[in-house]
């Protein structure tokens, strides 16, 4: 498996391989790039950020997950936050959805942009 390590901006081309039950990363230049290779073919998380509308064409809101979530779960979360309701009065920081799909990890309003 090839993919390239987000965790610092030195972006490392990793090459992951898994023989006889151990995983073995090429490619990084720092120990945080191998943890990252291995994470990313055993359990691949990411923080979810989206963007949806305020009612009645009001403007936008800018929403994240506080911690990274399995991959595989991303879609479904996605939709989960459409479904909800966001109000316009929201602050930055404001808890929008809890423990989104059981996950443990909370959507949180990042951004309000209002239409002028």
């Amino acid at each position: 498996m090839k993919t390239i390590c987000i965790v610092c901006p030195v972006g490392c081309e990793l090459n992951i391989k898994k023989a006889d039950r151990q995983i073995t990363v090429t490619g990084h230049e720092c120990i945080r790039g191998r943890d990252y290779g291995v994470k990313e073919y055993t359990a691949p998380e990411r923080i979810v950020t989206t963007i949806v509308p305020l009612p009645d064409g009001q403007g936008t809101a800018a929403l994240k997950t506080d911690k990274a979530i399995d991959k595989r779960l991303v879609k479904d979360a996605l939709l989960e936050i459409s479904r909800a309701q966001v109000s316009p009065v929201l602050k930055p920081g404001y808890i929008f959805i809890k423990n989104l799909l059981g996950t443990g990890a909370n959507v949180v309003v990042t951004c309000i942009n209002k239409e002028k």
